[in-house]
């Protein structure tokens, strides 16, 4: 099985054909050391323009700071030269840098450590959020995981006095939409005394007048 380390991948070779001349209009850095690195990018991860249209801010522009090496996390070959600028020098007094002038390729490259959300700030969120749905799981349906508890004492022949028994649940407005209104609903309904002697009537107060809200009570009853 072969292999090839990061240093082969990535490594960039400069030959005449490939020869750049730049014209710069400000300077690249102060008088004295000088690394130059060149960055070969994919084209379509720049050139998209749905990902520059909301920028306040050019693409490239003279000066800008740039995230330090390894290179390989963003650049599909990477190569550097380093010198002196304005002034004469040998390379070899400088760190990081052969004698031929170039940056060593170890220096640009290296192993890329993937970031993963696994951090215990996420993990809490994530339970947060599991904590609410539970939550409101059981508040949207009372009837189903506890039964109604009535008194011990309770008898049908109490309701035969009565003409009628009267529920009324409220919906108000604002955040109380139909999974509320279901609720207390599925709750009213619940309530219904067993052997019931008399009318038992459940009635949906919604504050609101919403035509969506009538539209949920009639198909539920």
């Amino acid at each position: 099985l072969l292999t090839k380390s990061e240093e082969d991948l990535r490594t960039m070779d400069l030959v005449p054909l490939n020869e750049v001349s730049l014209t710069p209009t400000s300077c690249f850095g102060r008088r004295g050391p000088l690394y130059l690195v060149a960055c070969a990018v994919n084209q379509s991860s720049y050139d998209d323009l749905a990902q520059w249209k909301n920028s306040k801010q050019p693409r490239f522009s003279p000066g800008q700071k740039v995230m330090p090496p390894p290179f390989n996390d963003r650049c599909v070959a990477v190569a550097g030269r380093c010198g002196y600028a304005c002034e004469t020098g040998n390379p070899t007094e400088l760190k990081r840098c052969r004698q031929d002038g170039y940056i060593p390729q170890h220096e640009l490259v290296g192993k890329v450590h993937v970031q993963y959300n696994r951090t215990t700030p996420v993990f809490l969120f994530c339970y947060v959020l599991l904590f609410g749905f539970a939550v409101k799981t059981i508040m949207l349906c009372p009837g189903i995981f506890t039964p109604y508890k009535r008194c011990t004492y309770y008898s049908a022949d109490l309701t035969e006095q009565f003409r009628y028994i009267l529920v009324v649940g409220v919906t108000g407005g604002g955040d109380e939409g139909k999974g509320t209104m279901v609720r207390n609903l599925v709750g009213m309904v619940s309530g219904l005394p067993p052997s019931c002697r008399c009318r038992y009537i459940v009635c949906s107060n919604e504050e609101g007048h919403r035509m969506e809200m009538l539209d949920c009570w009639e198909k539920f009853c």
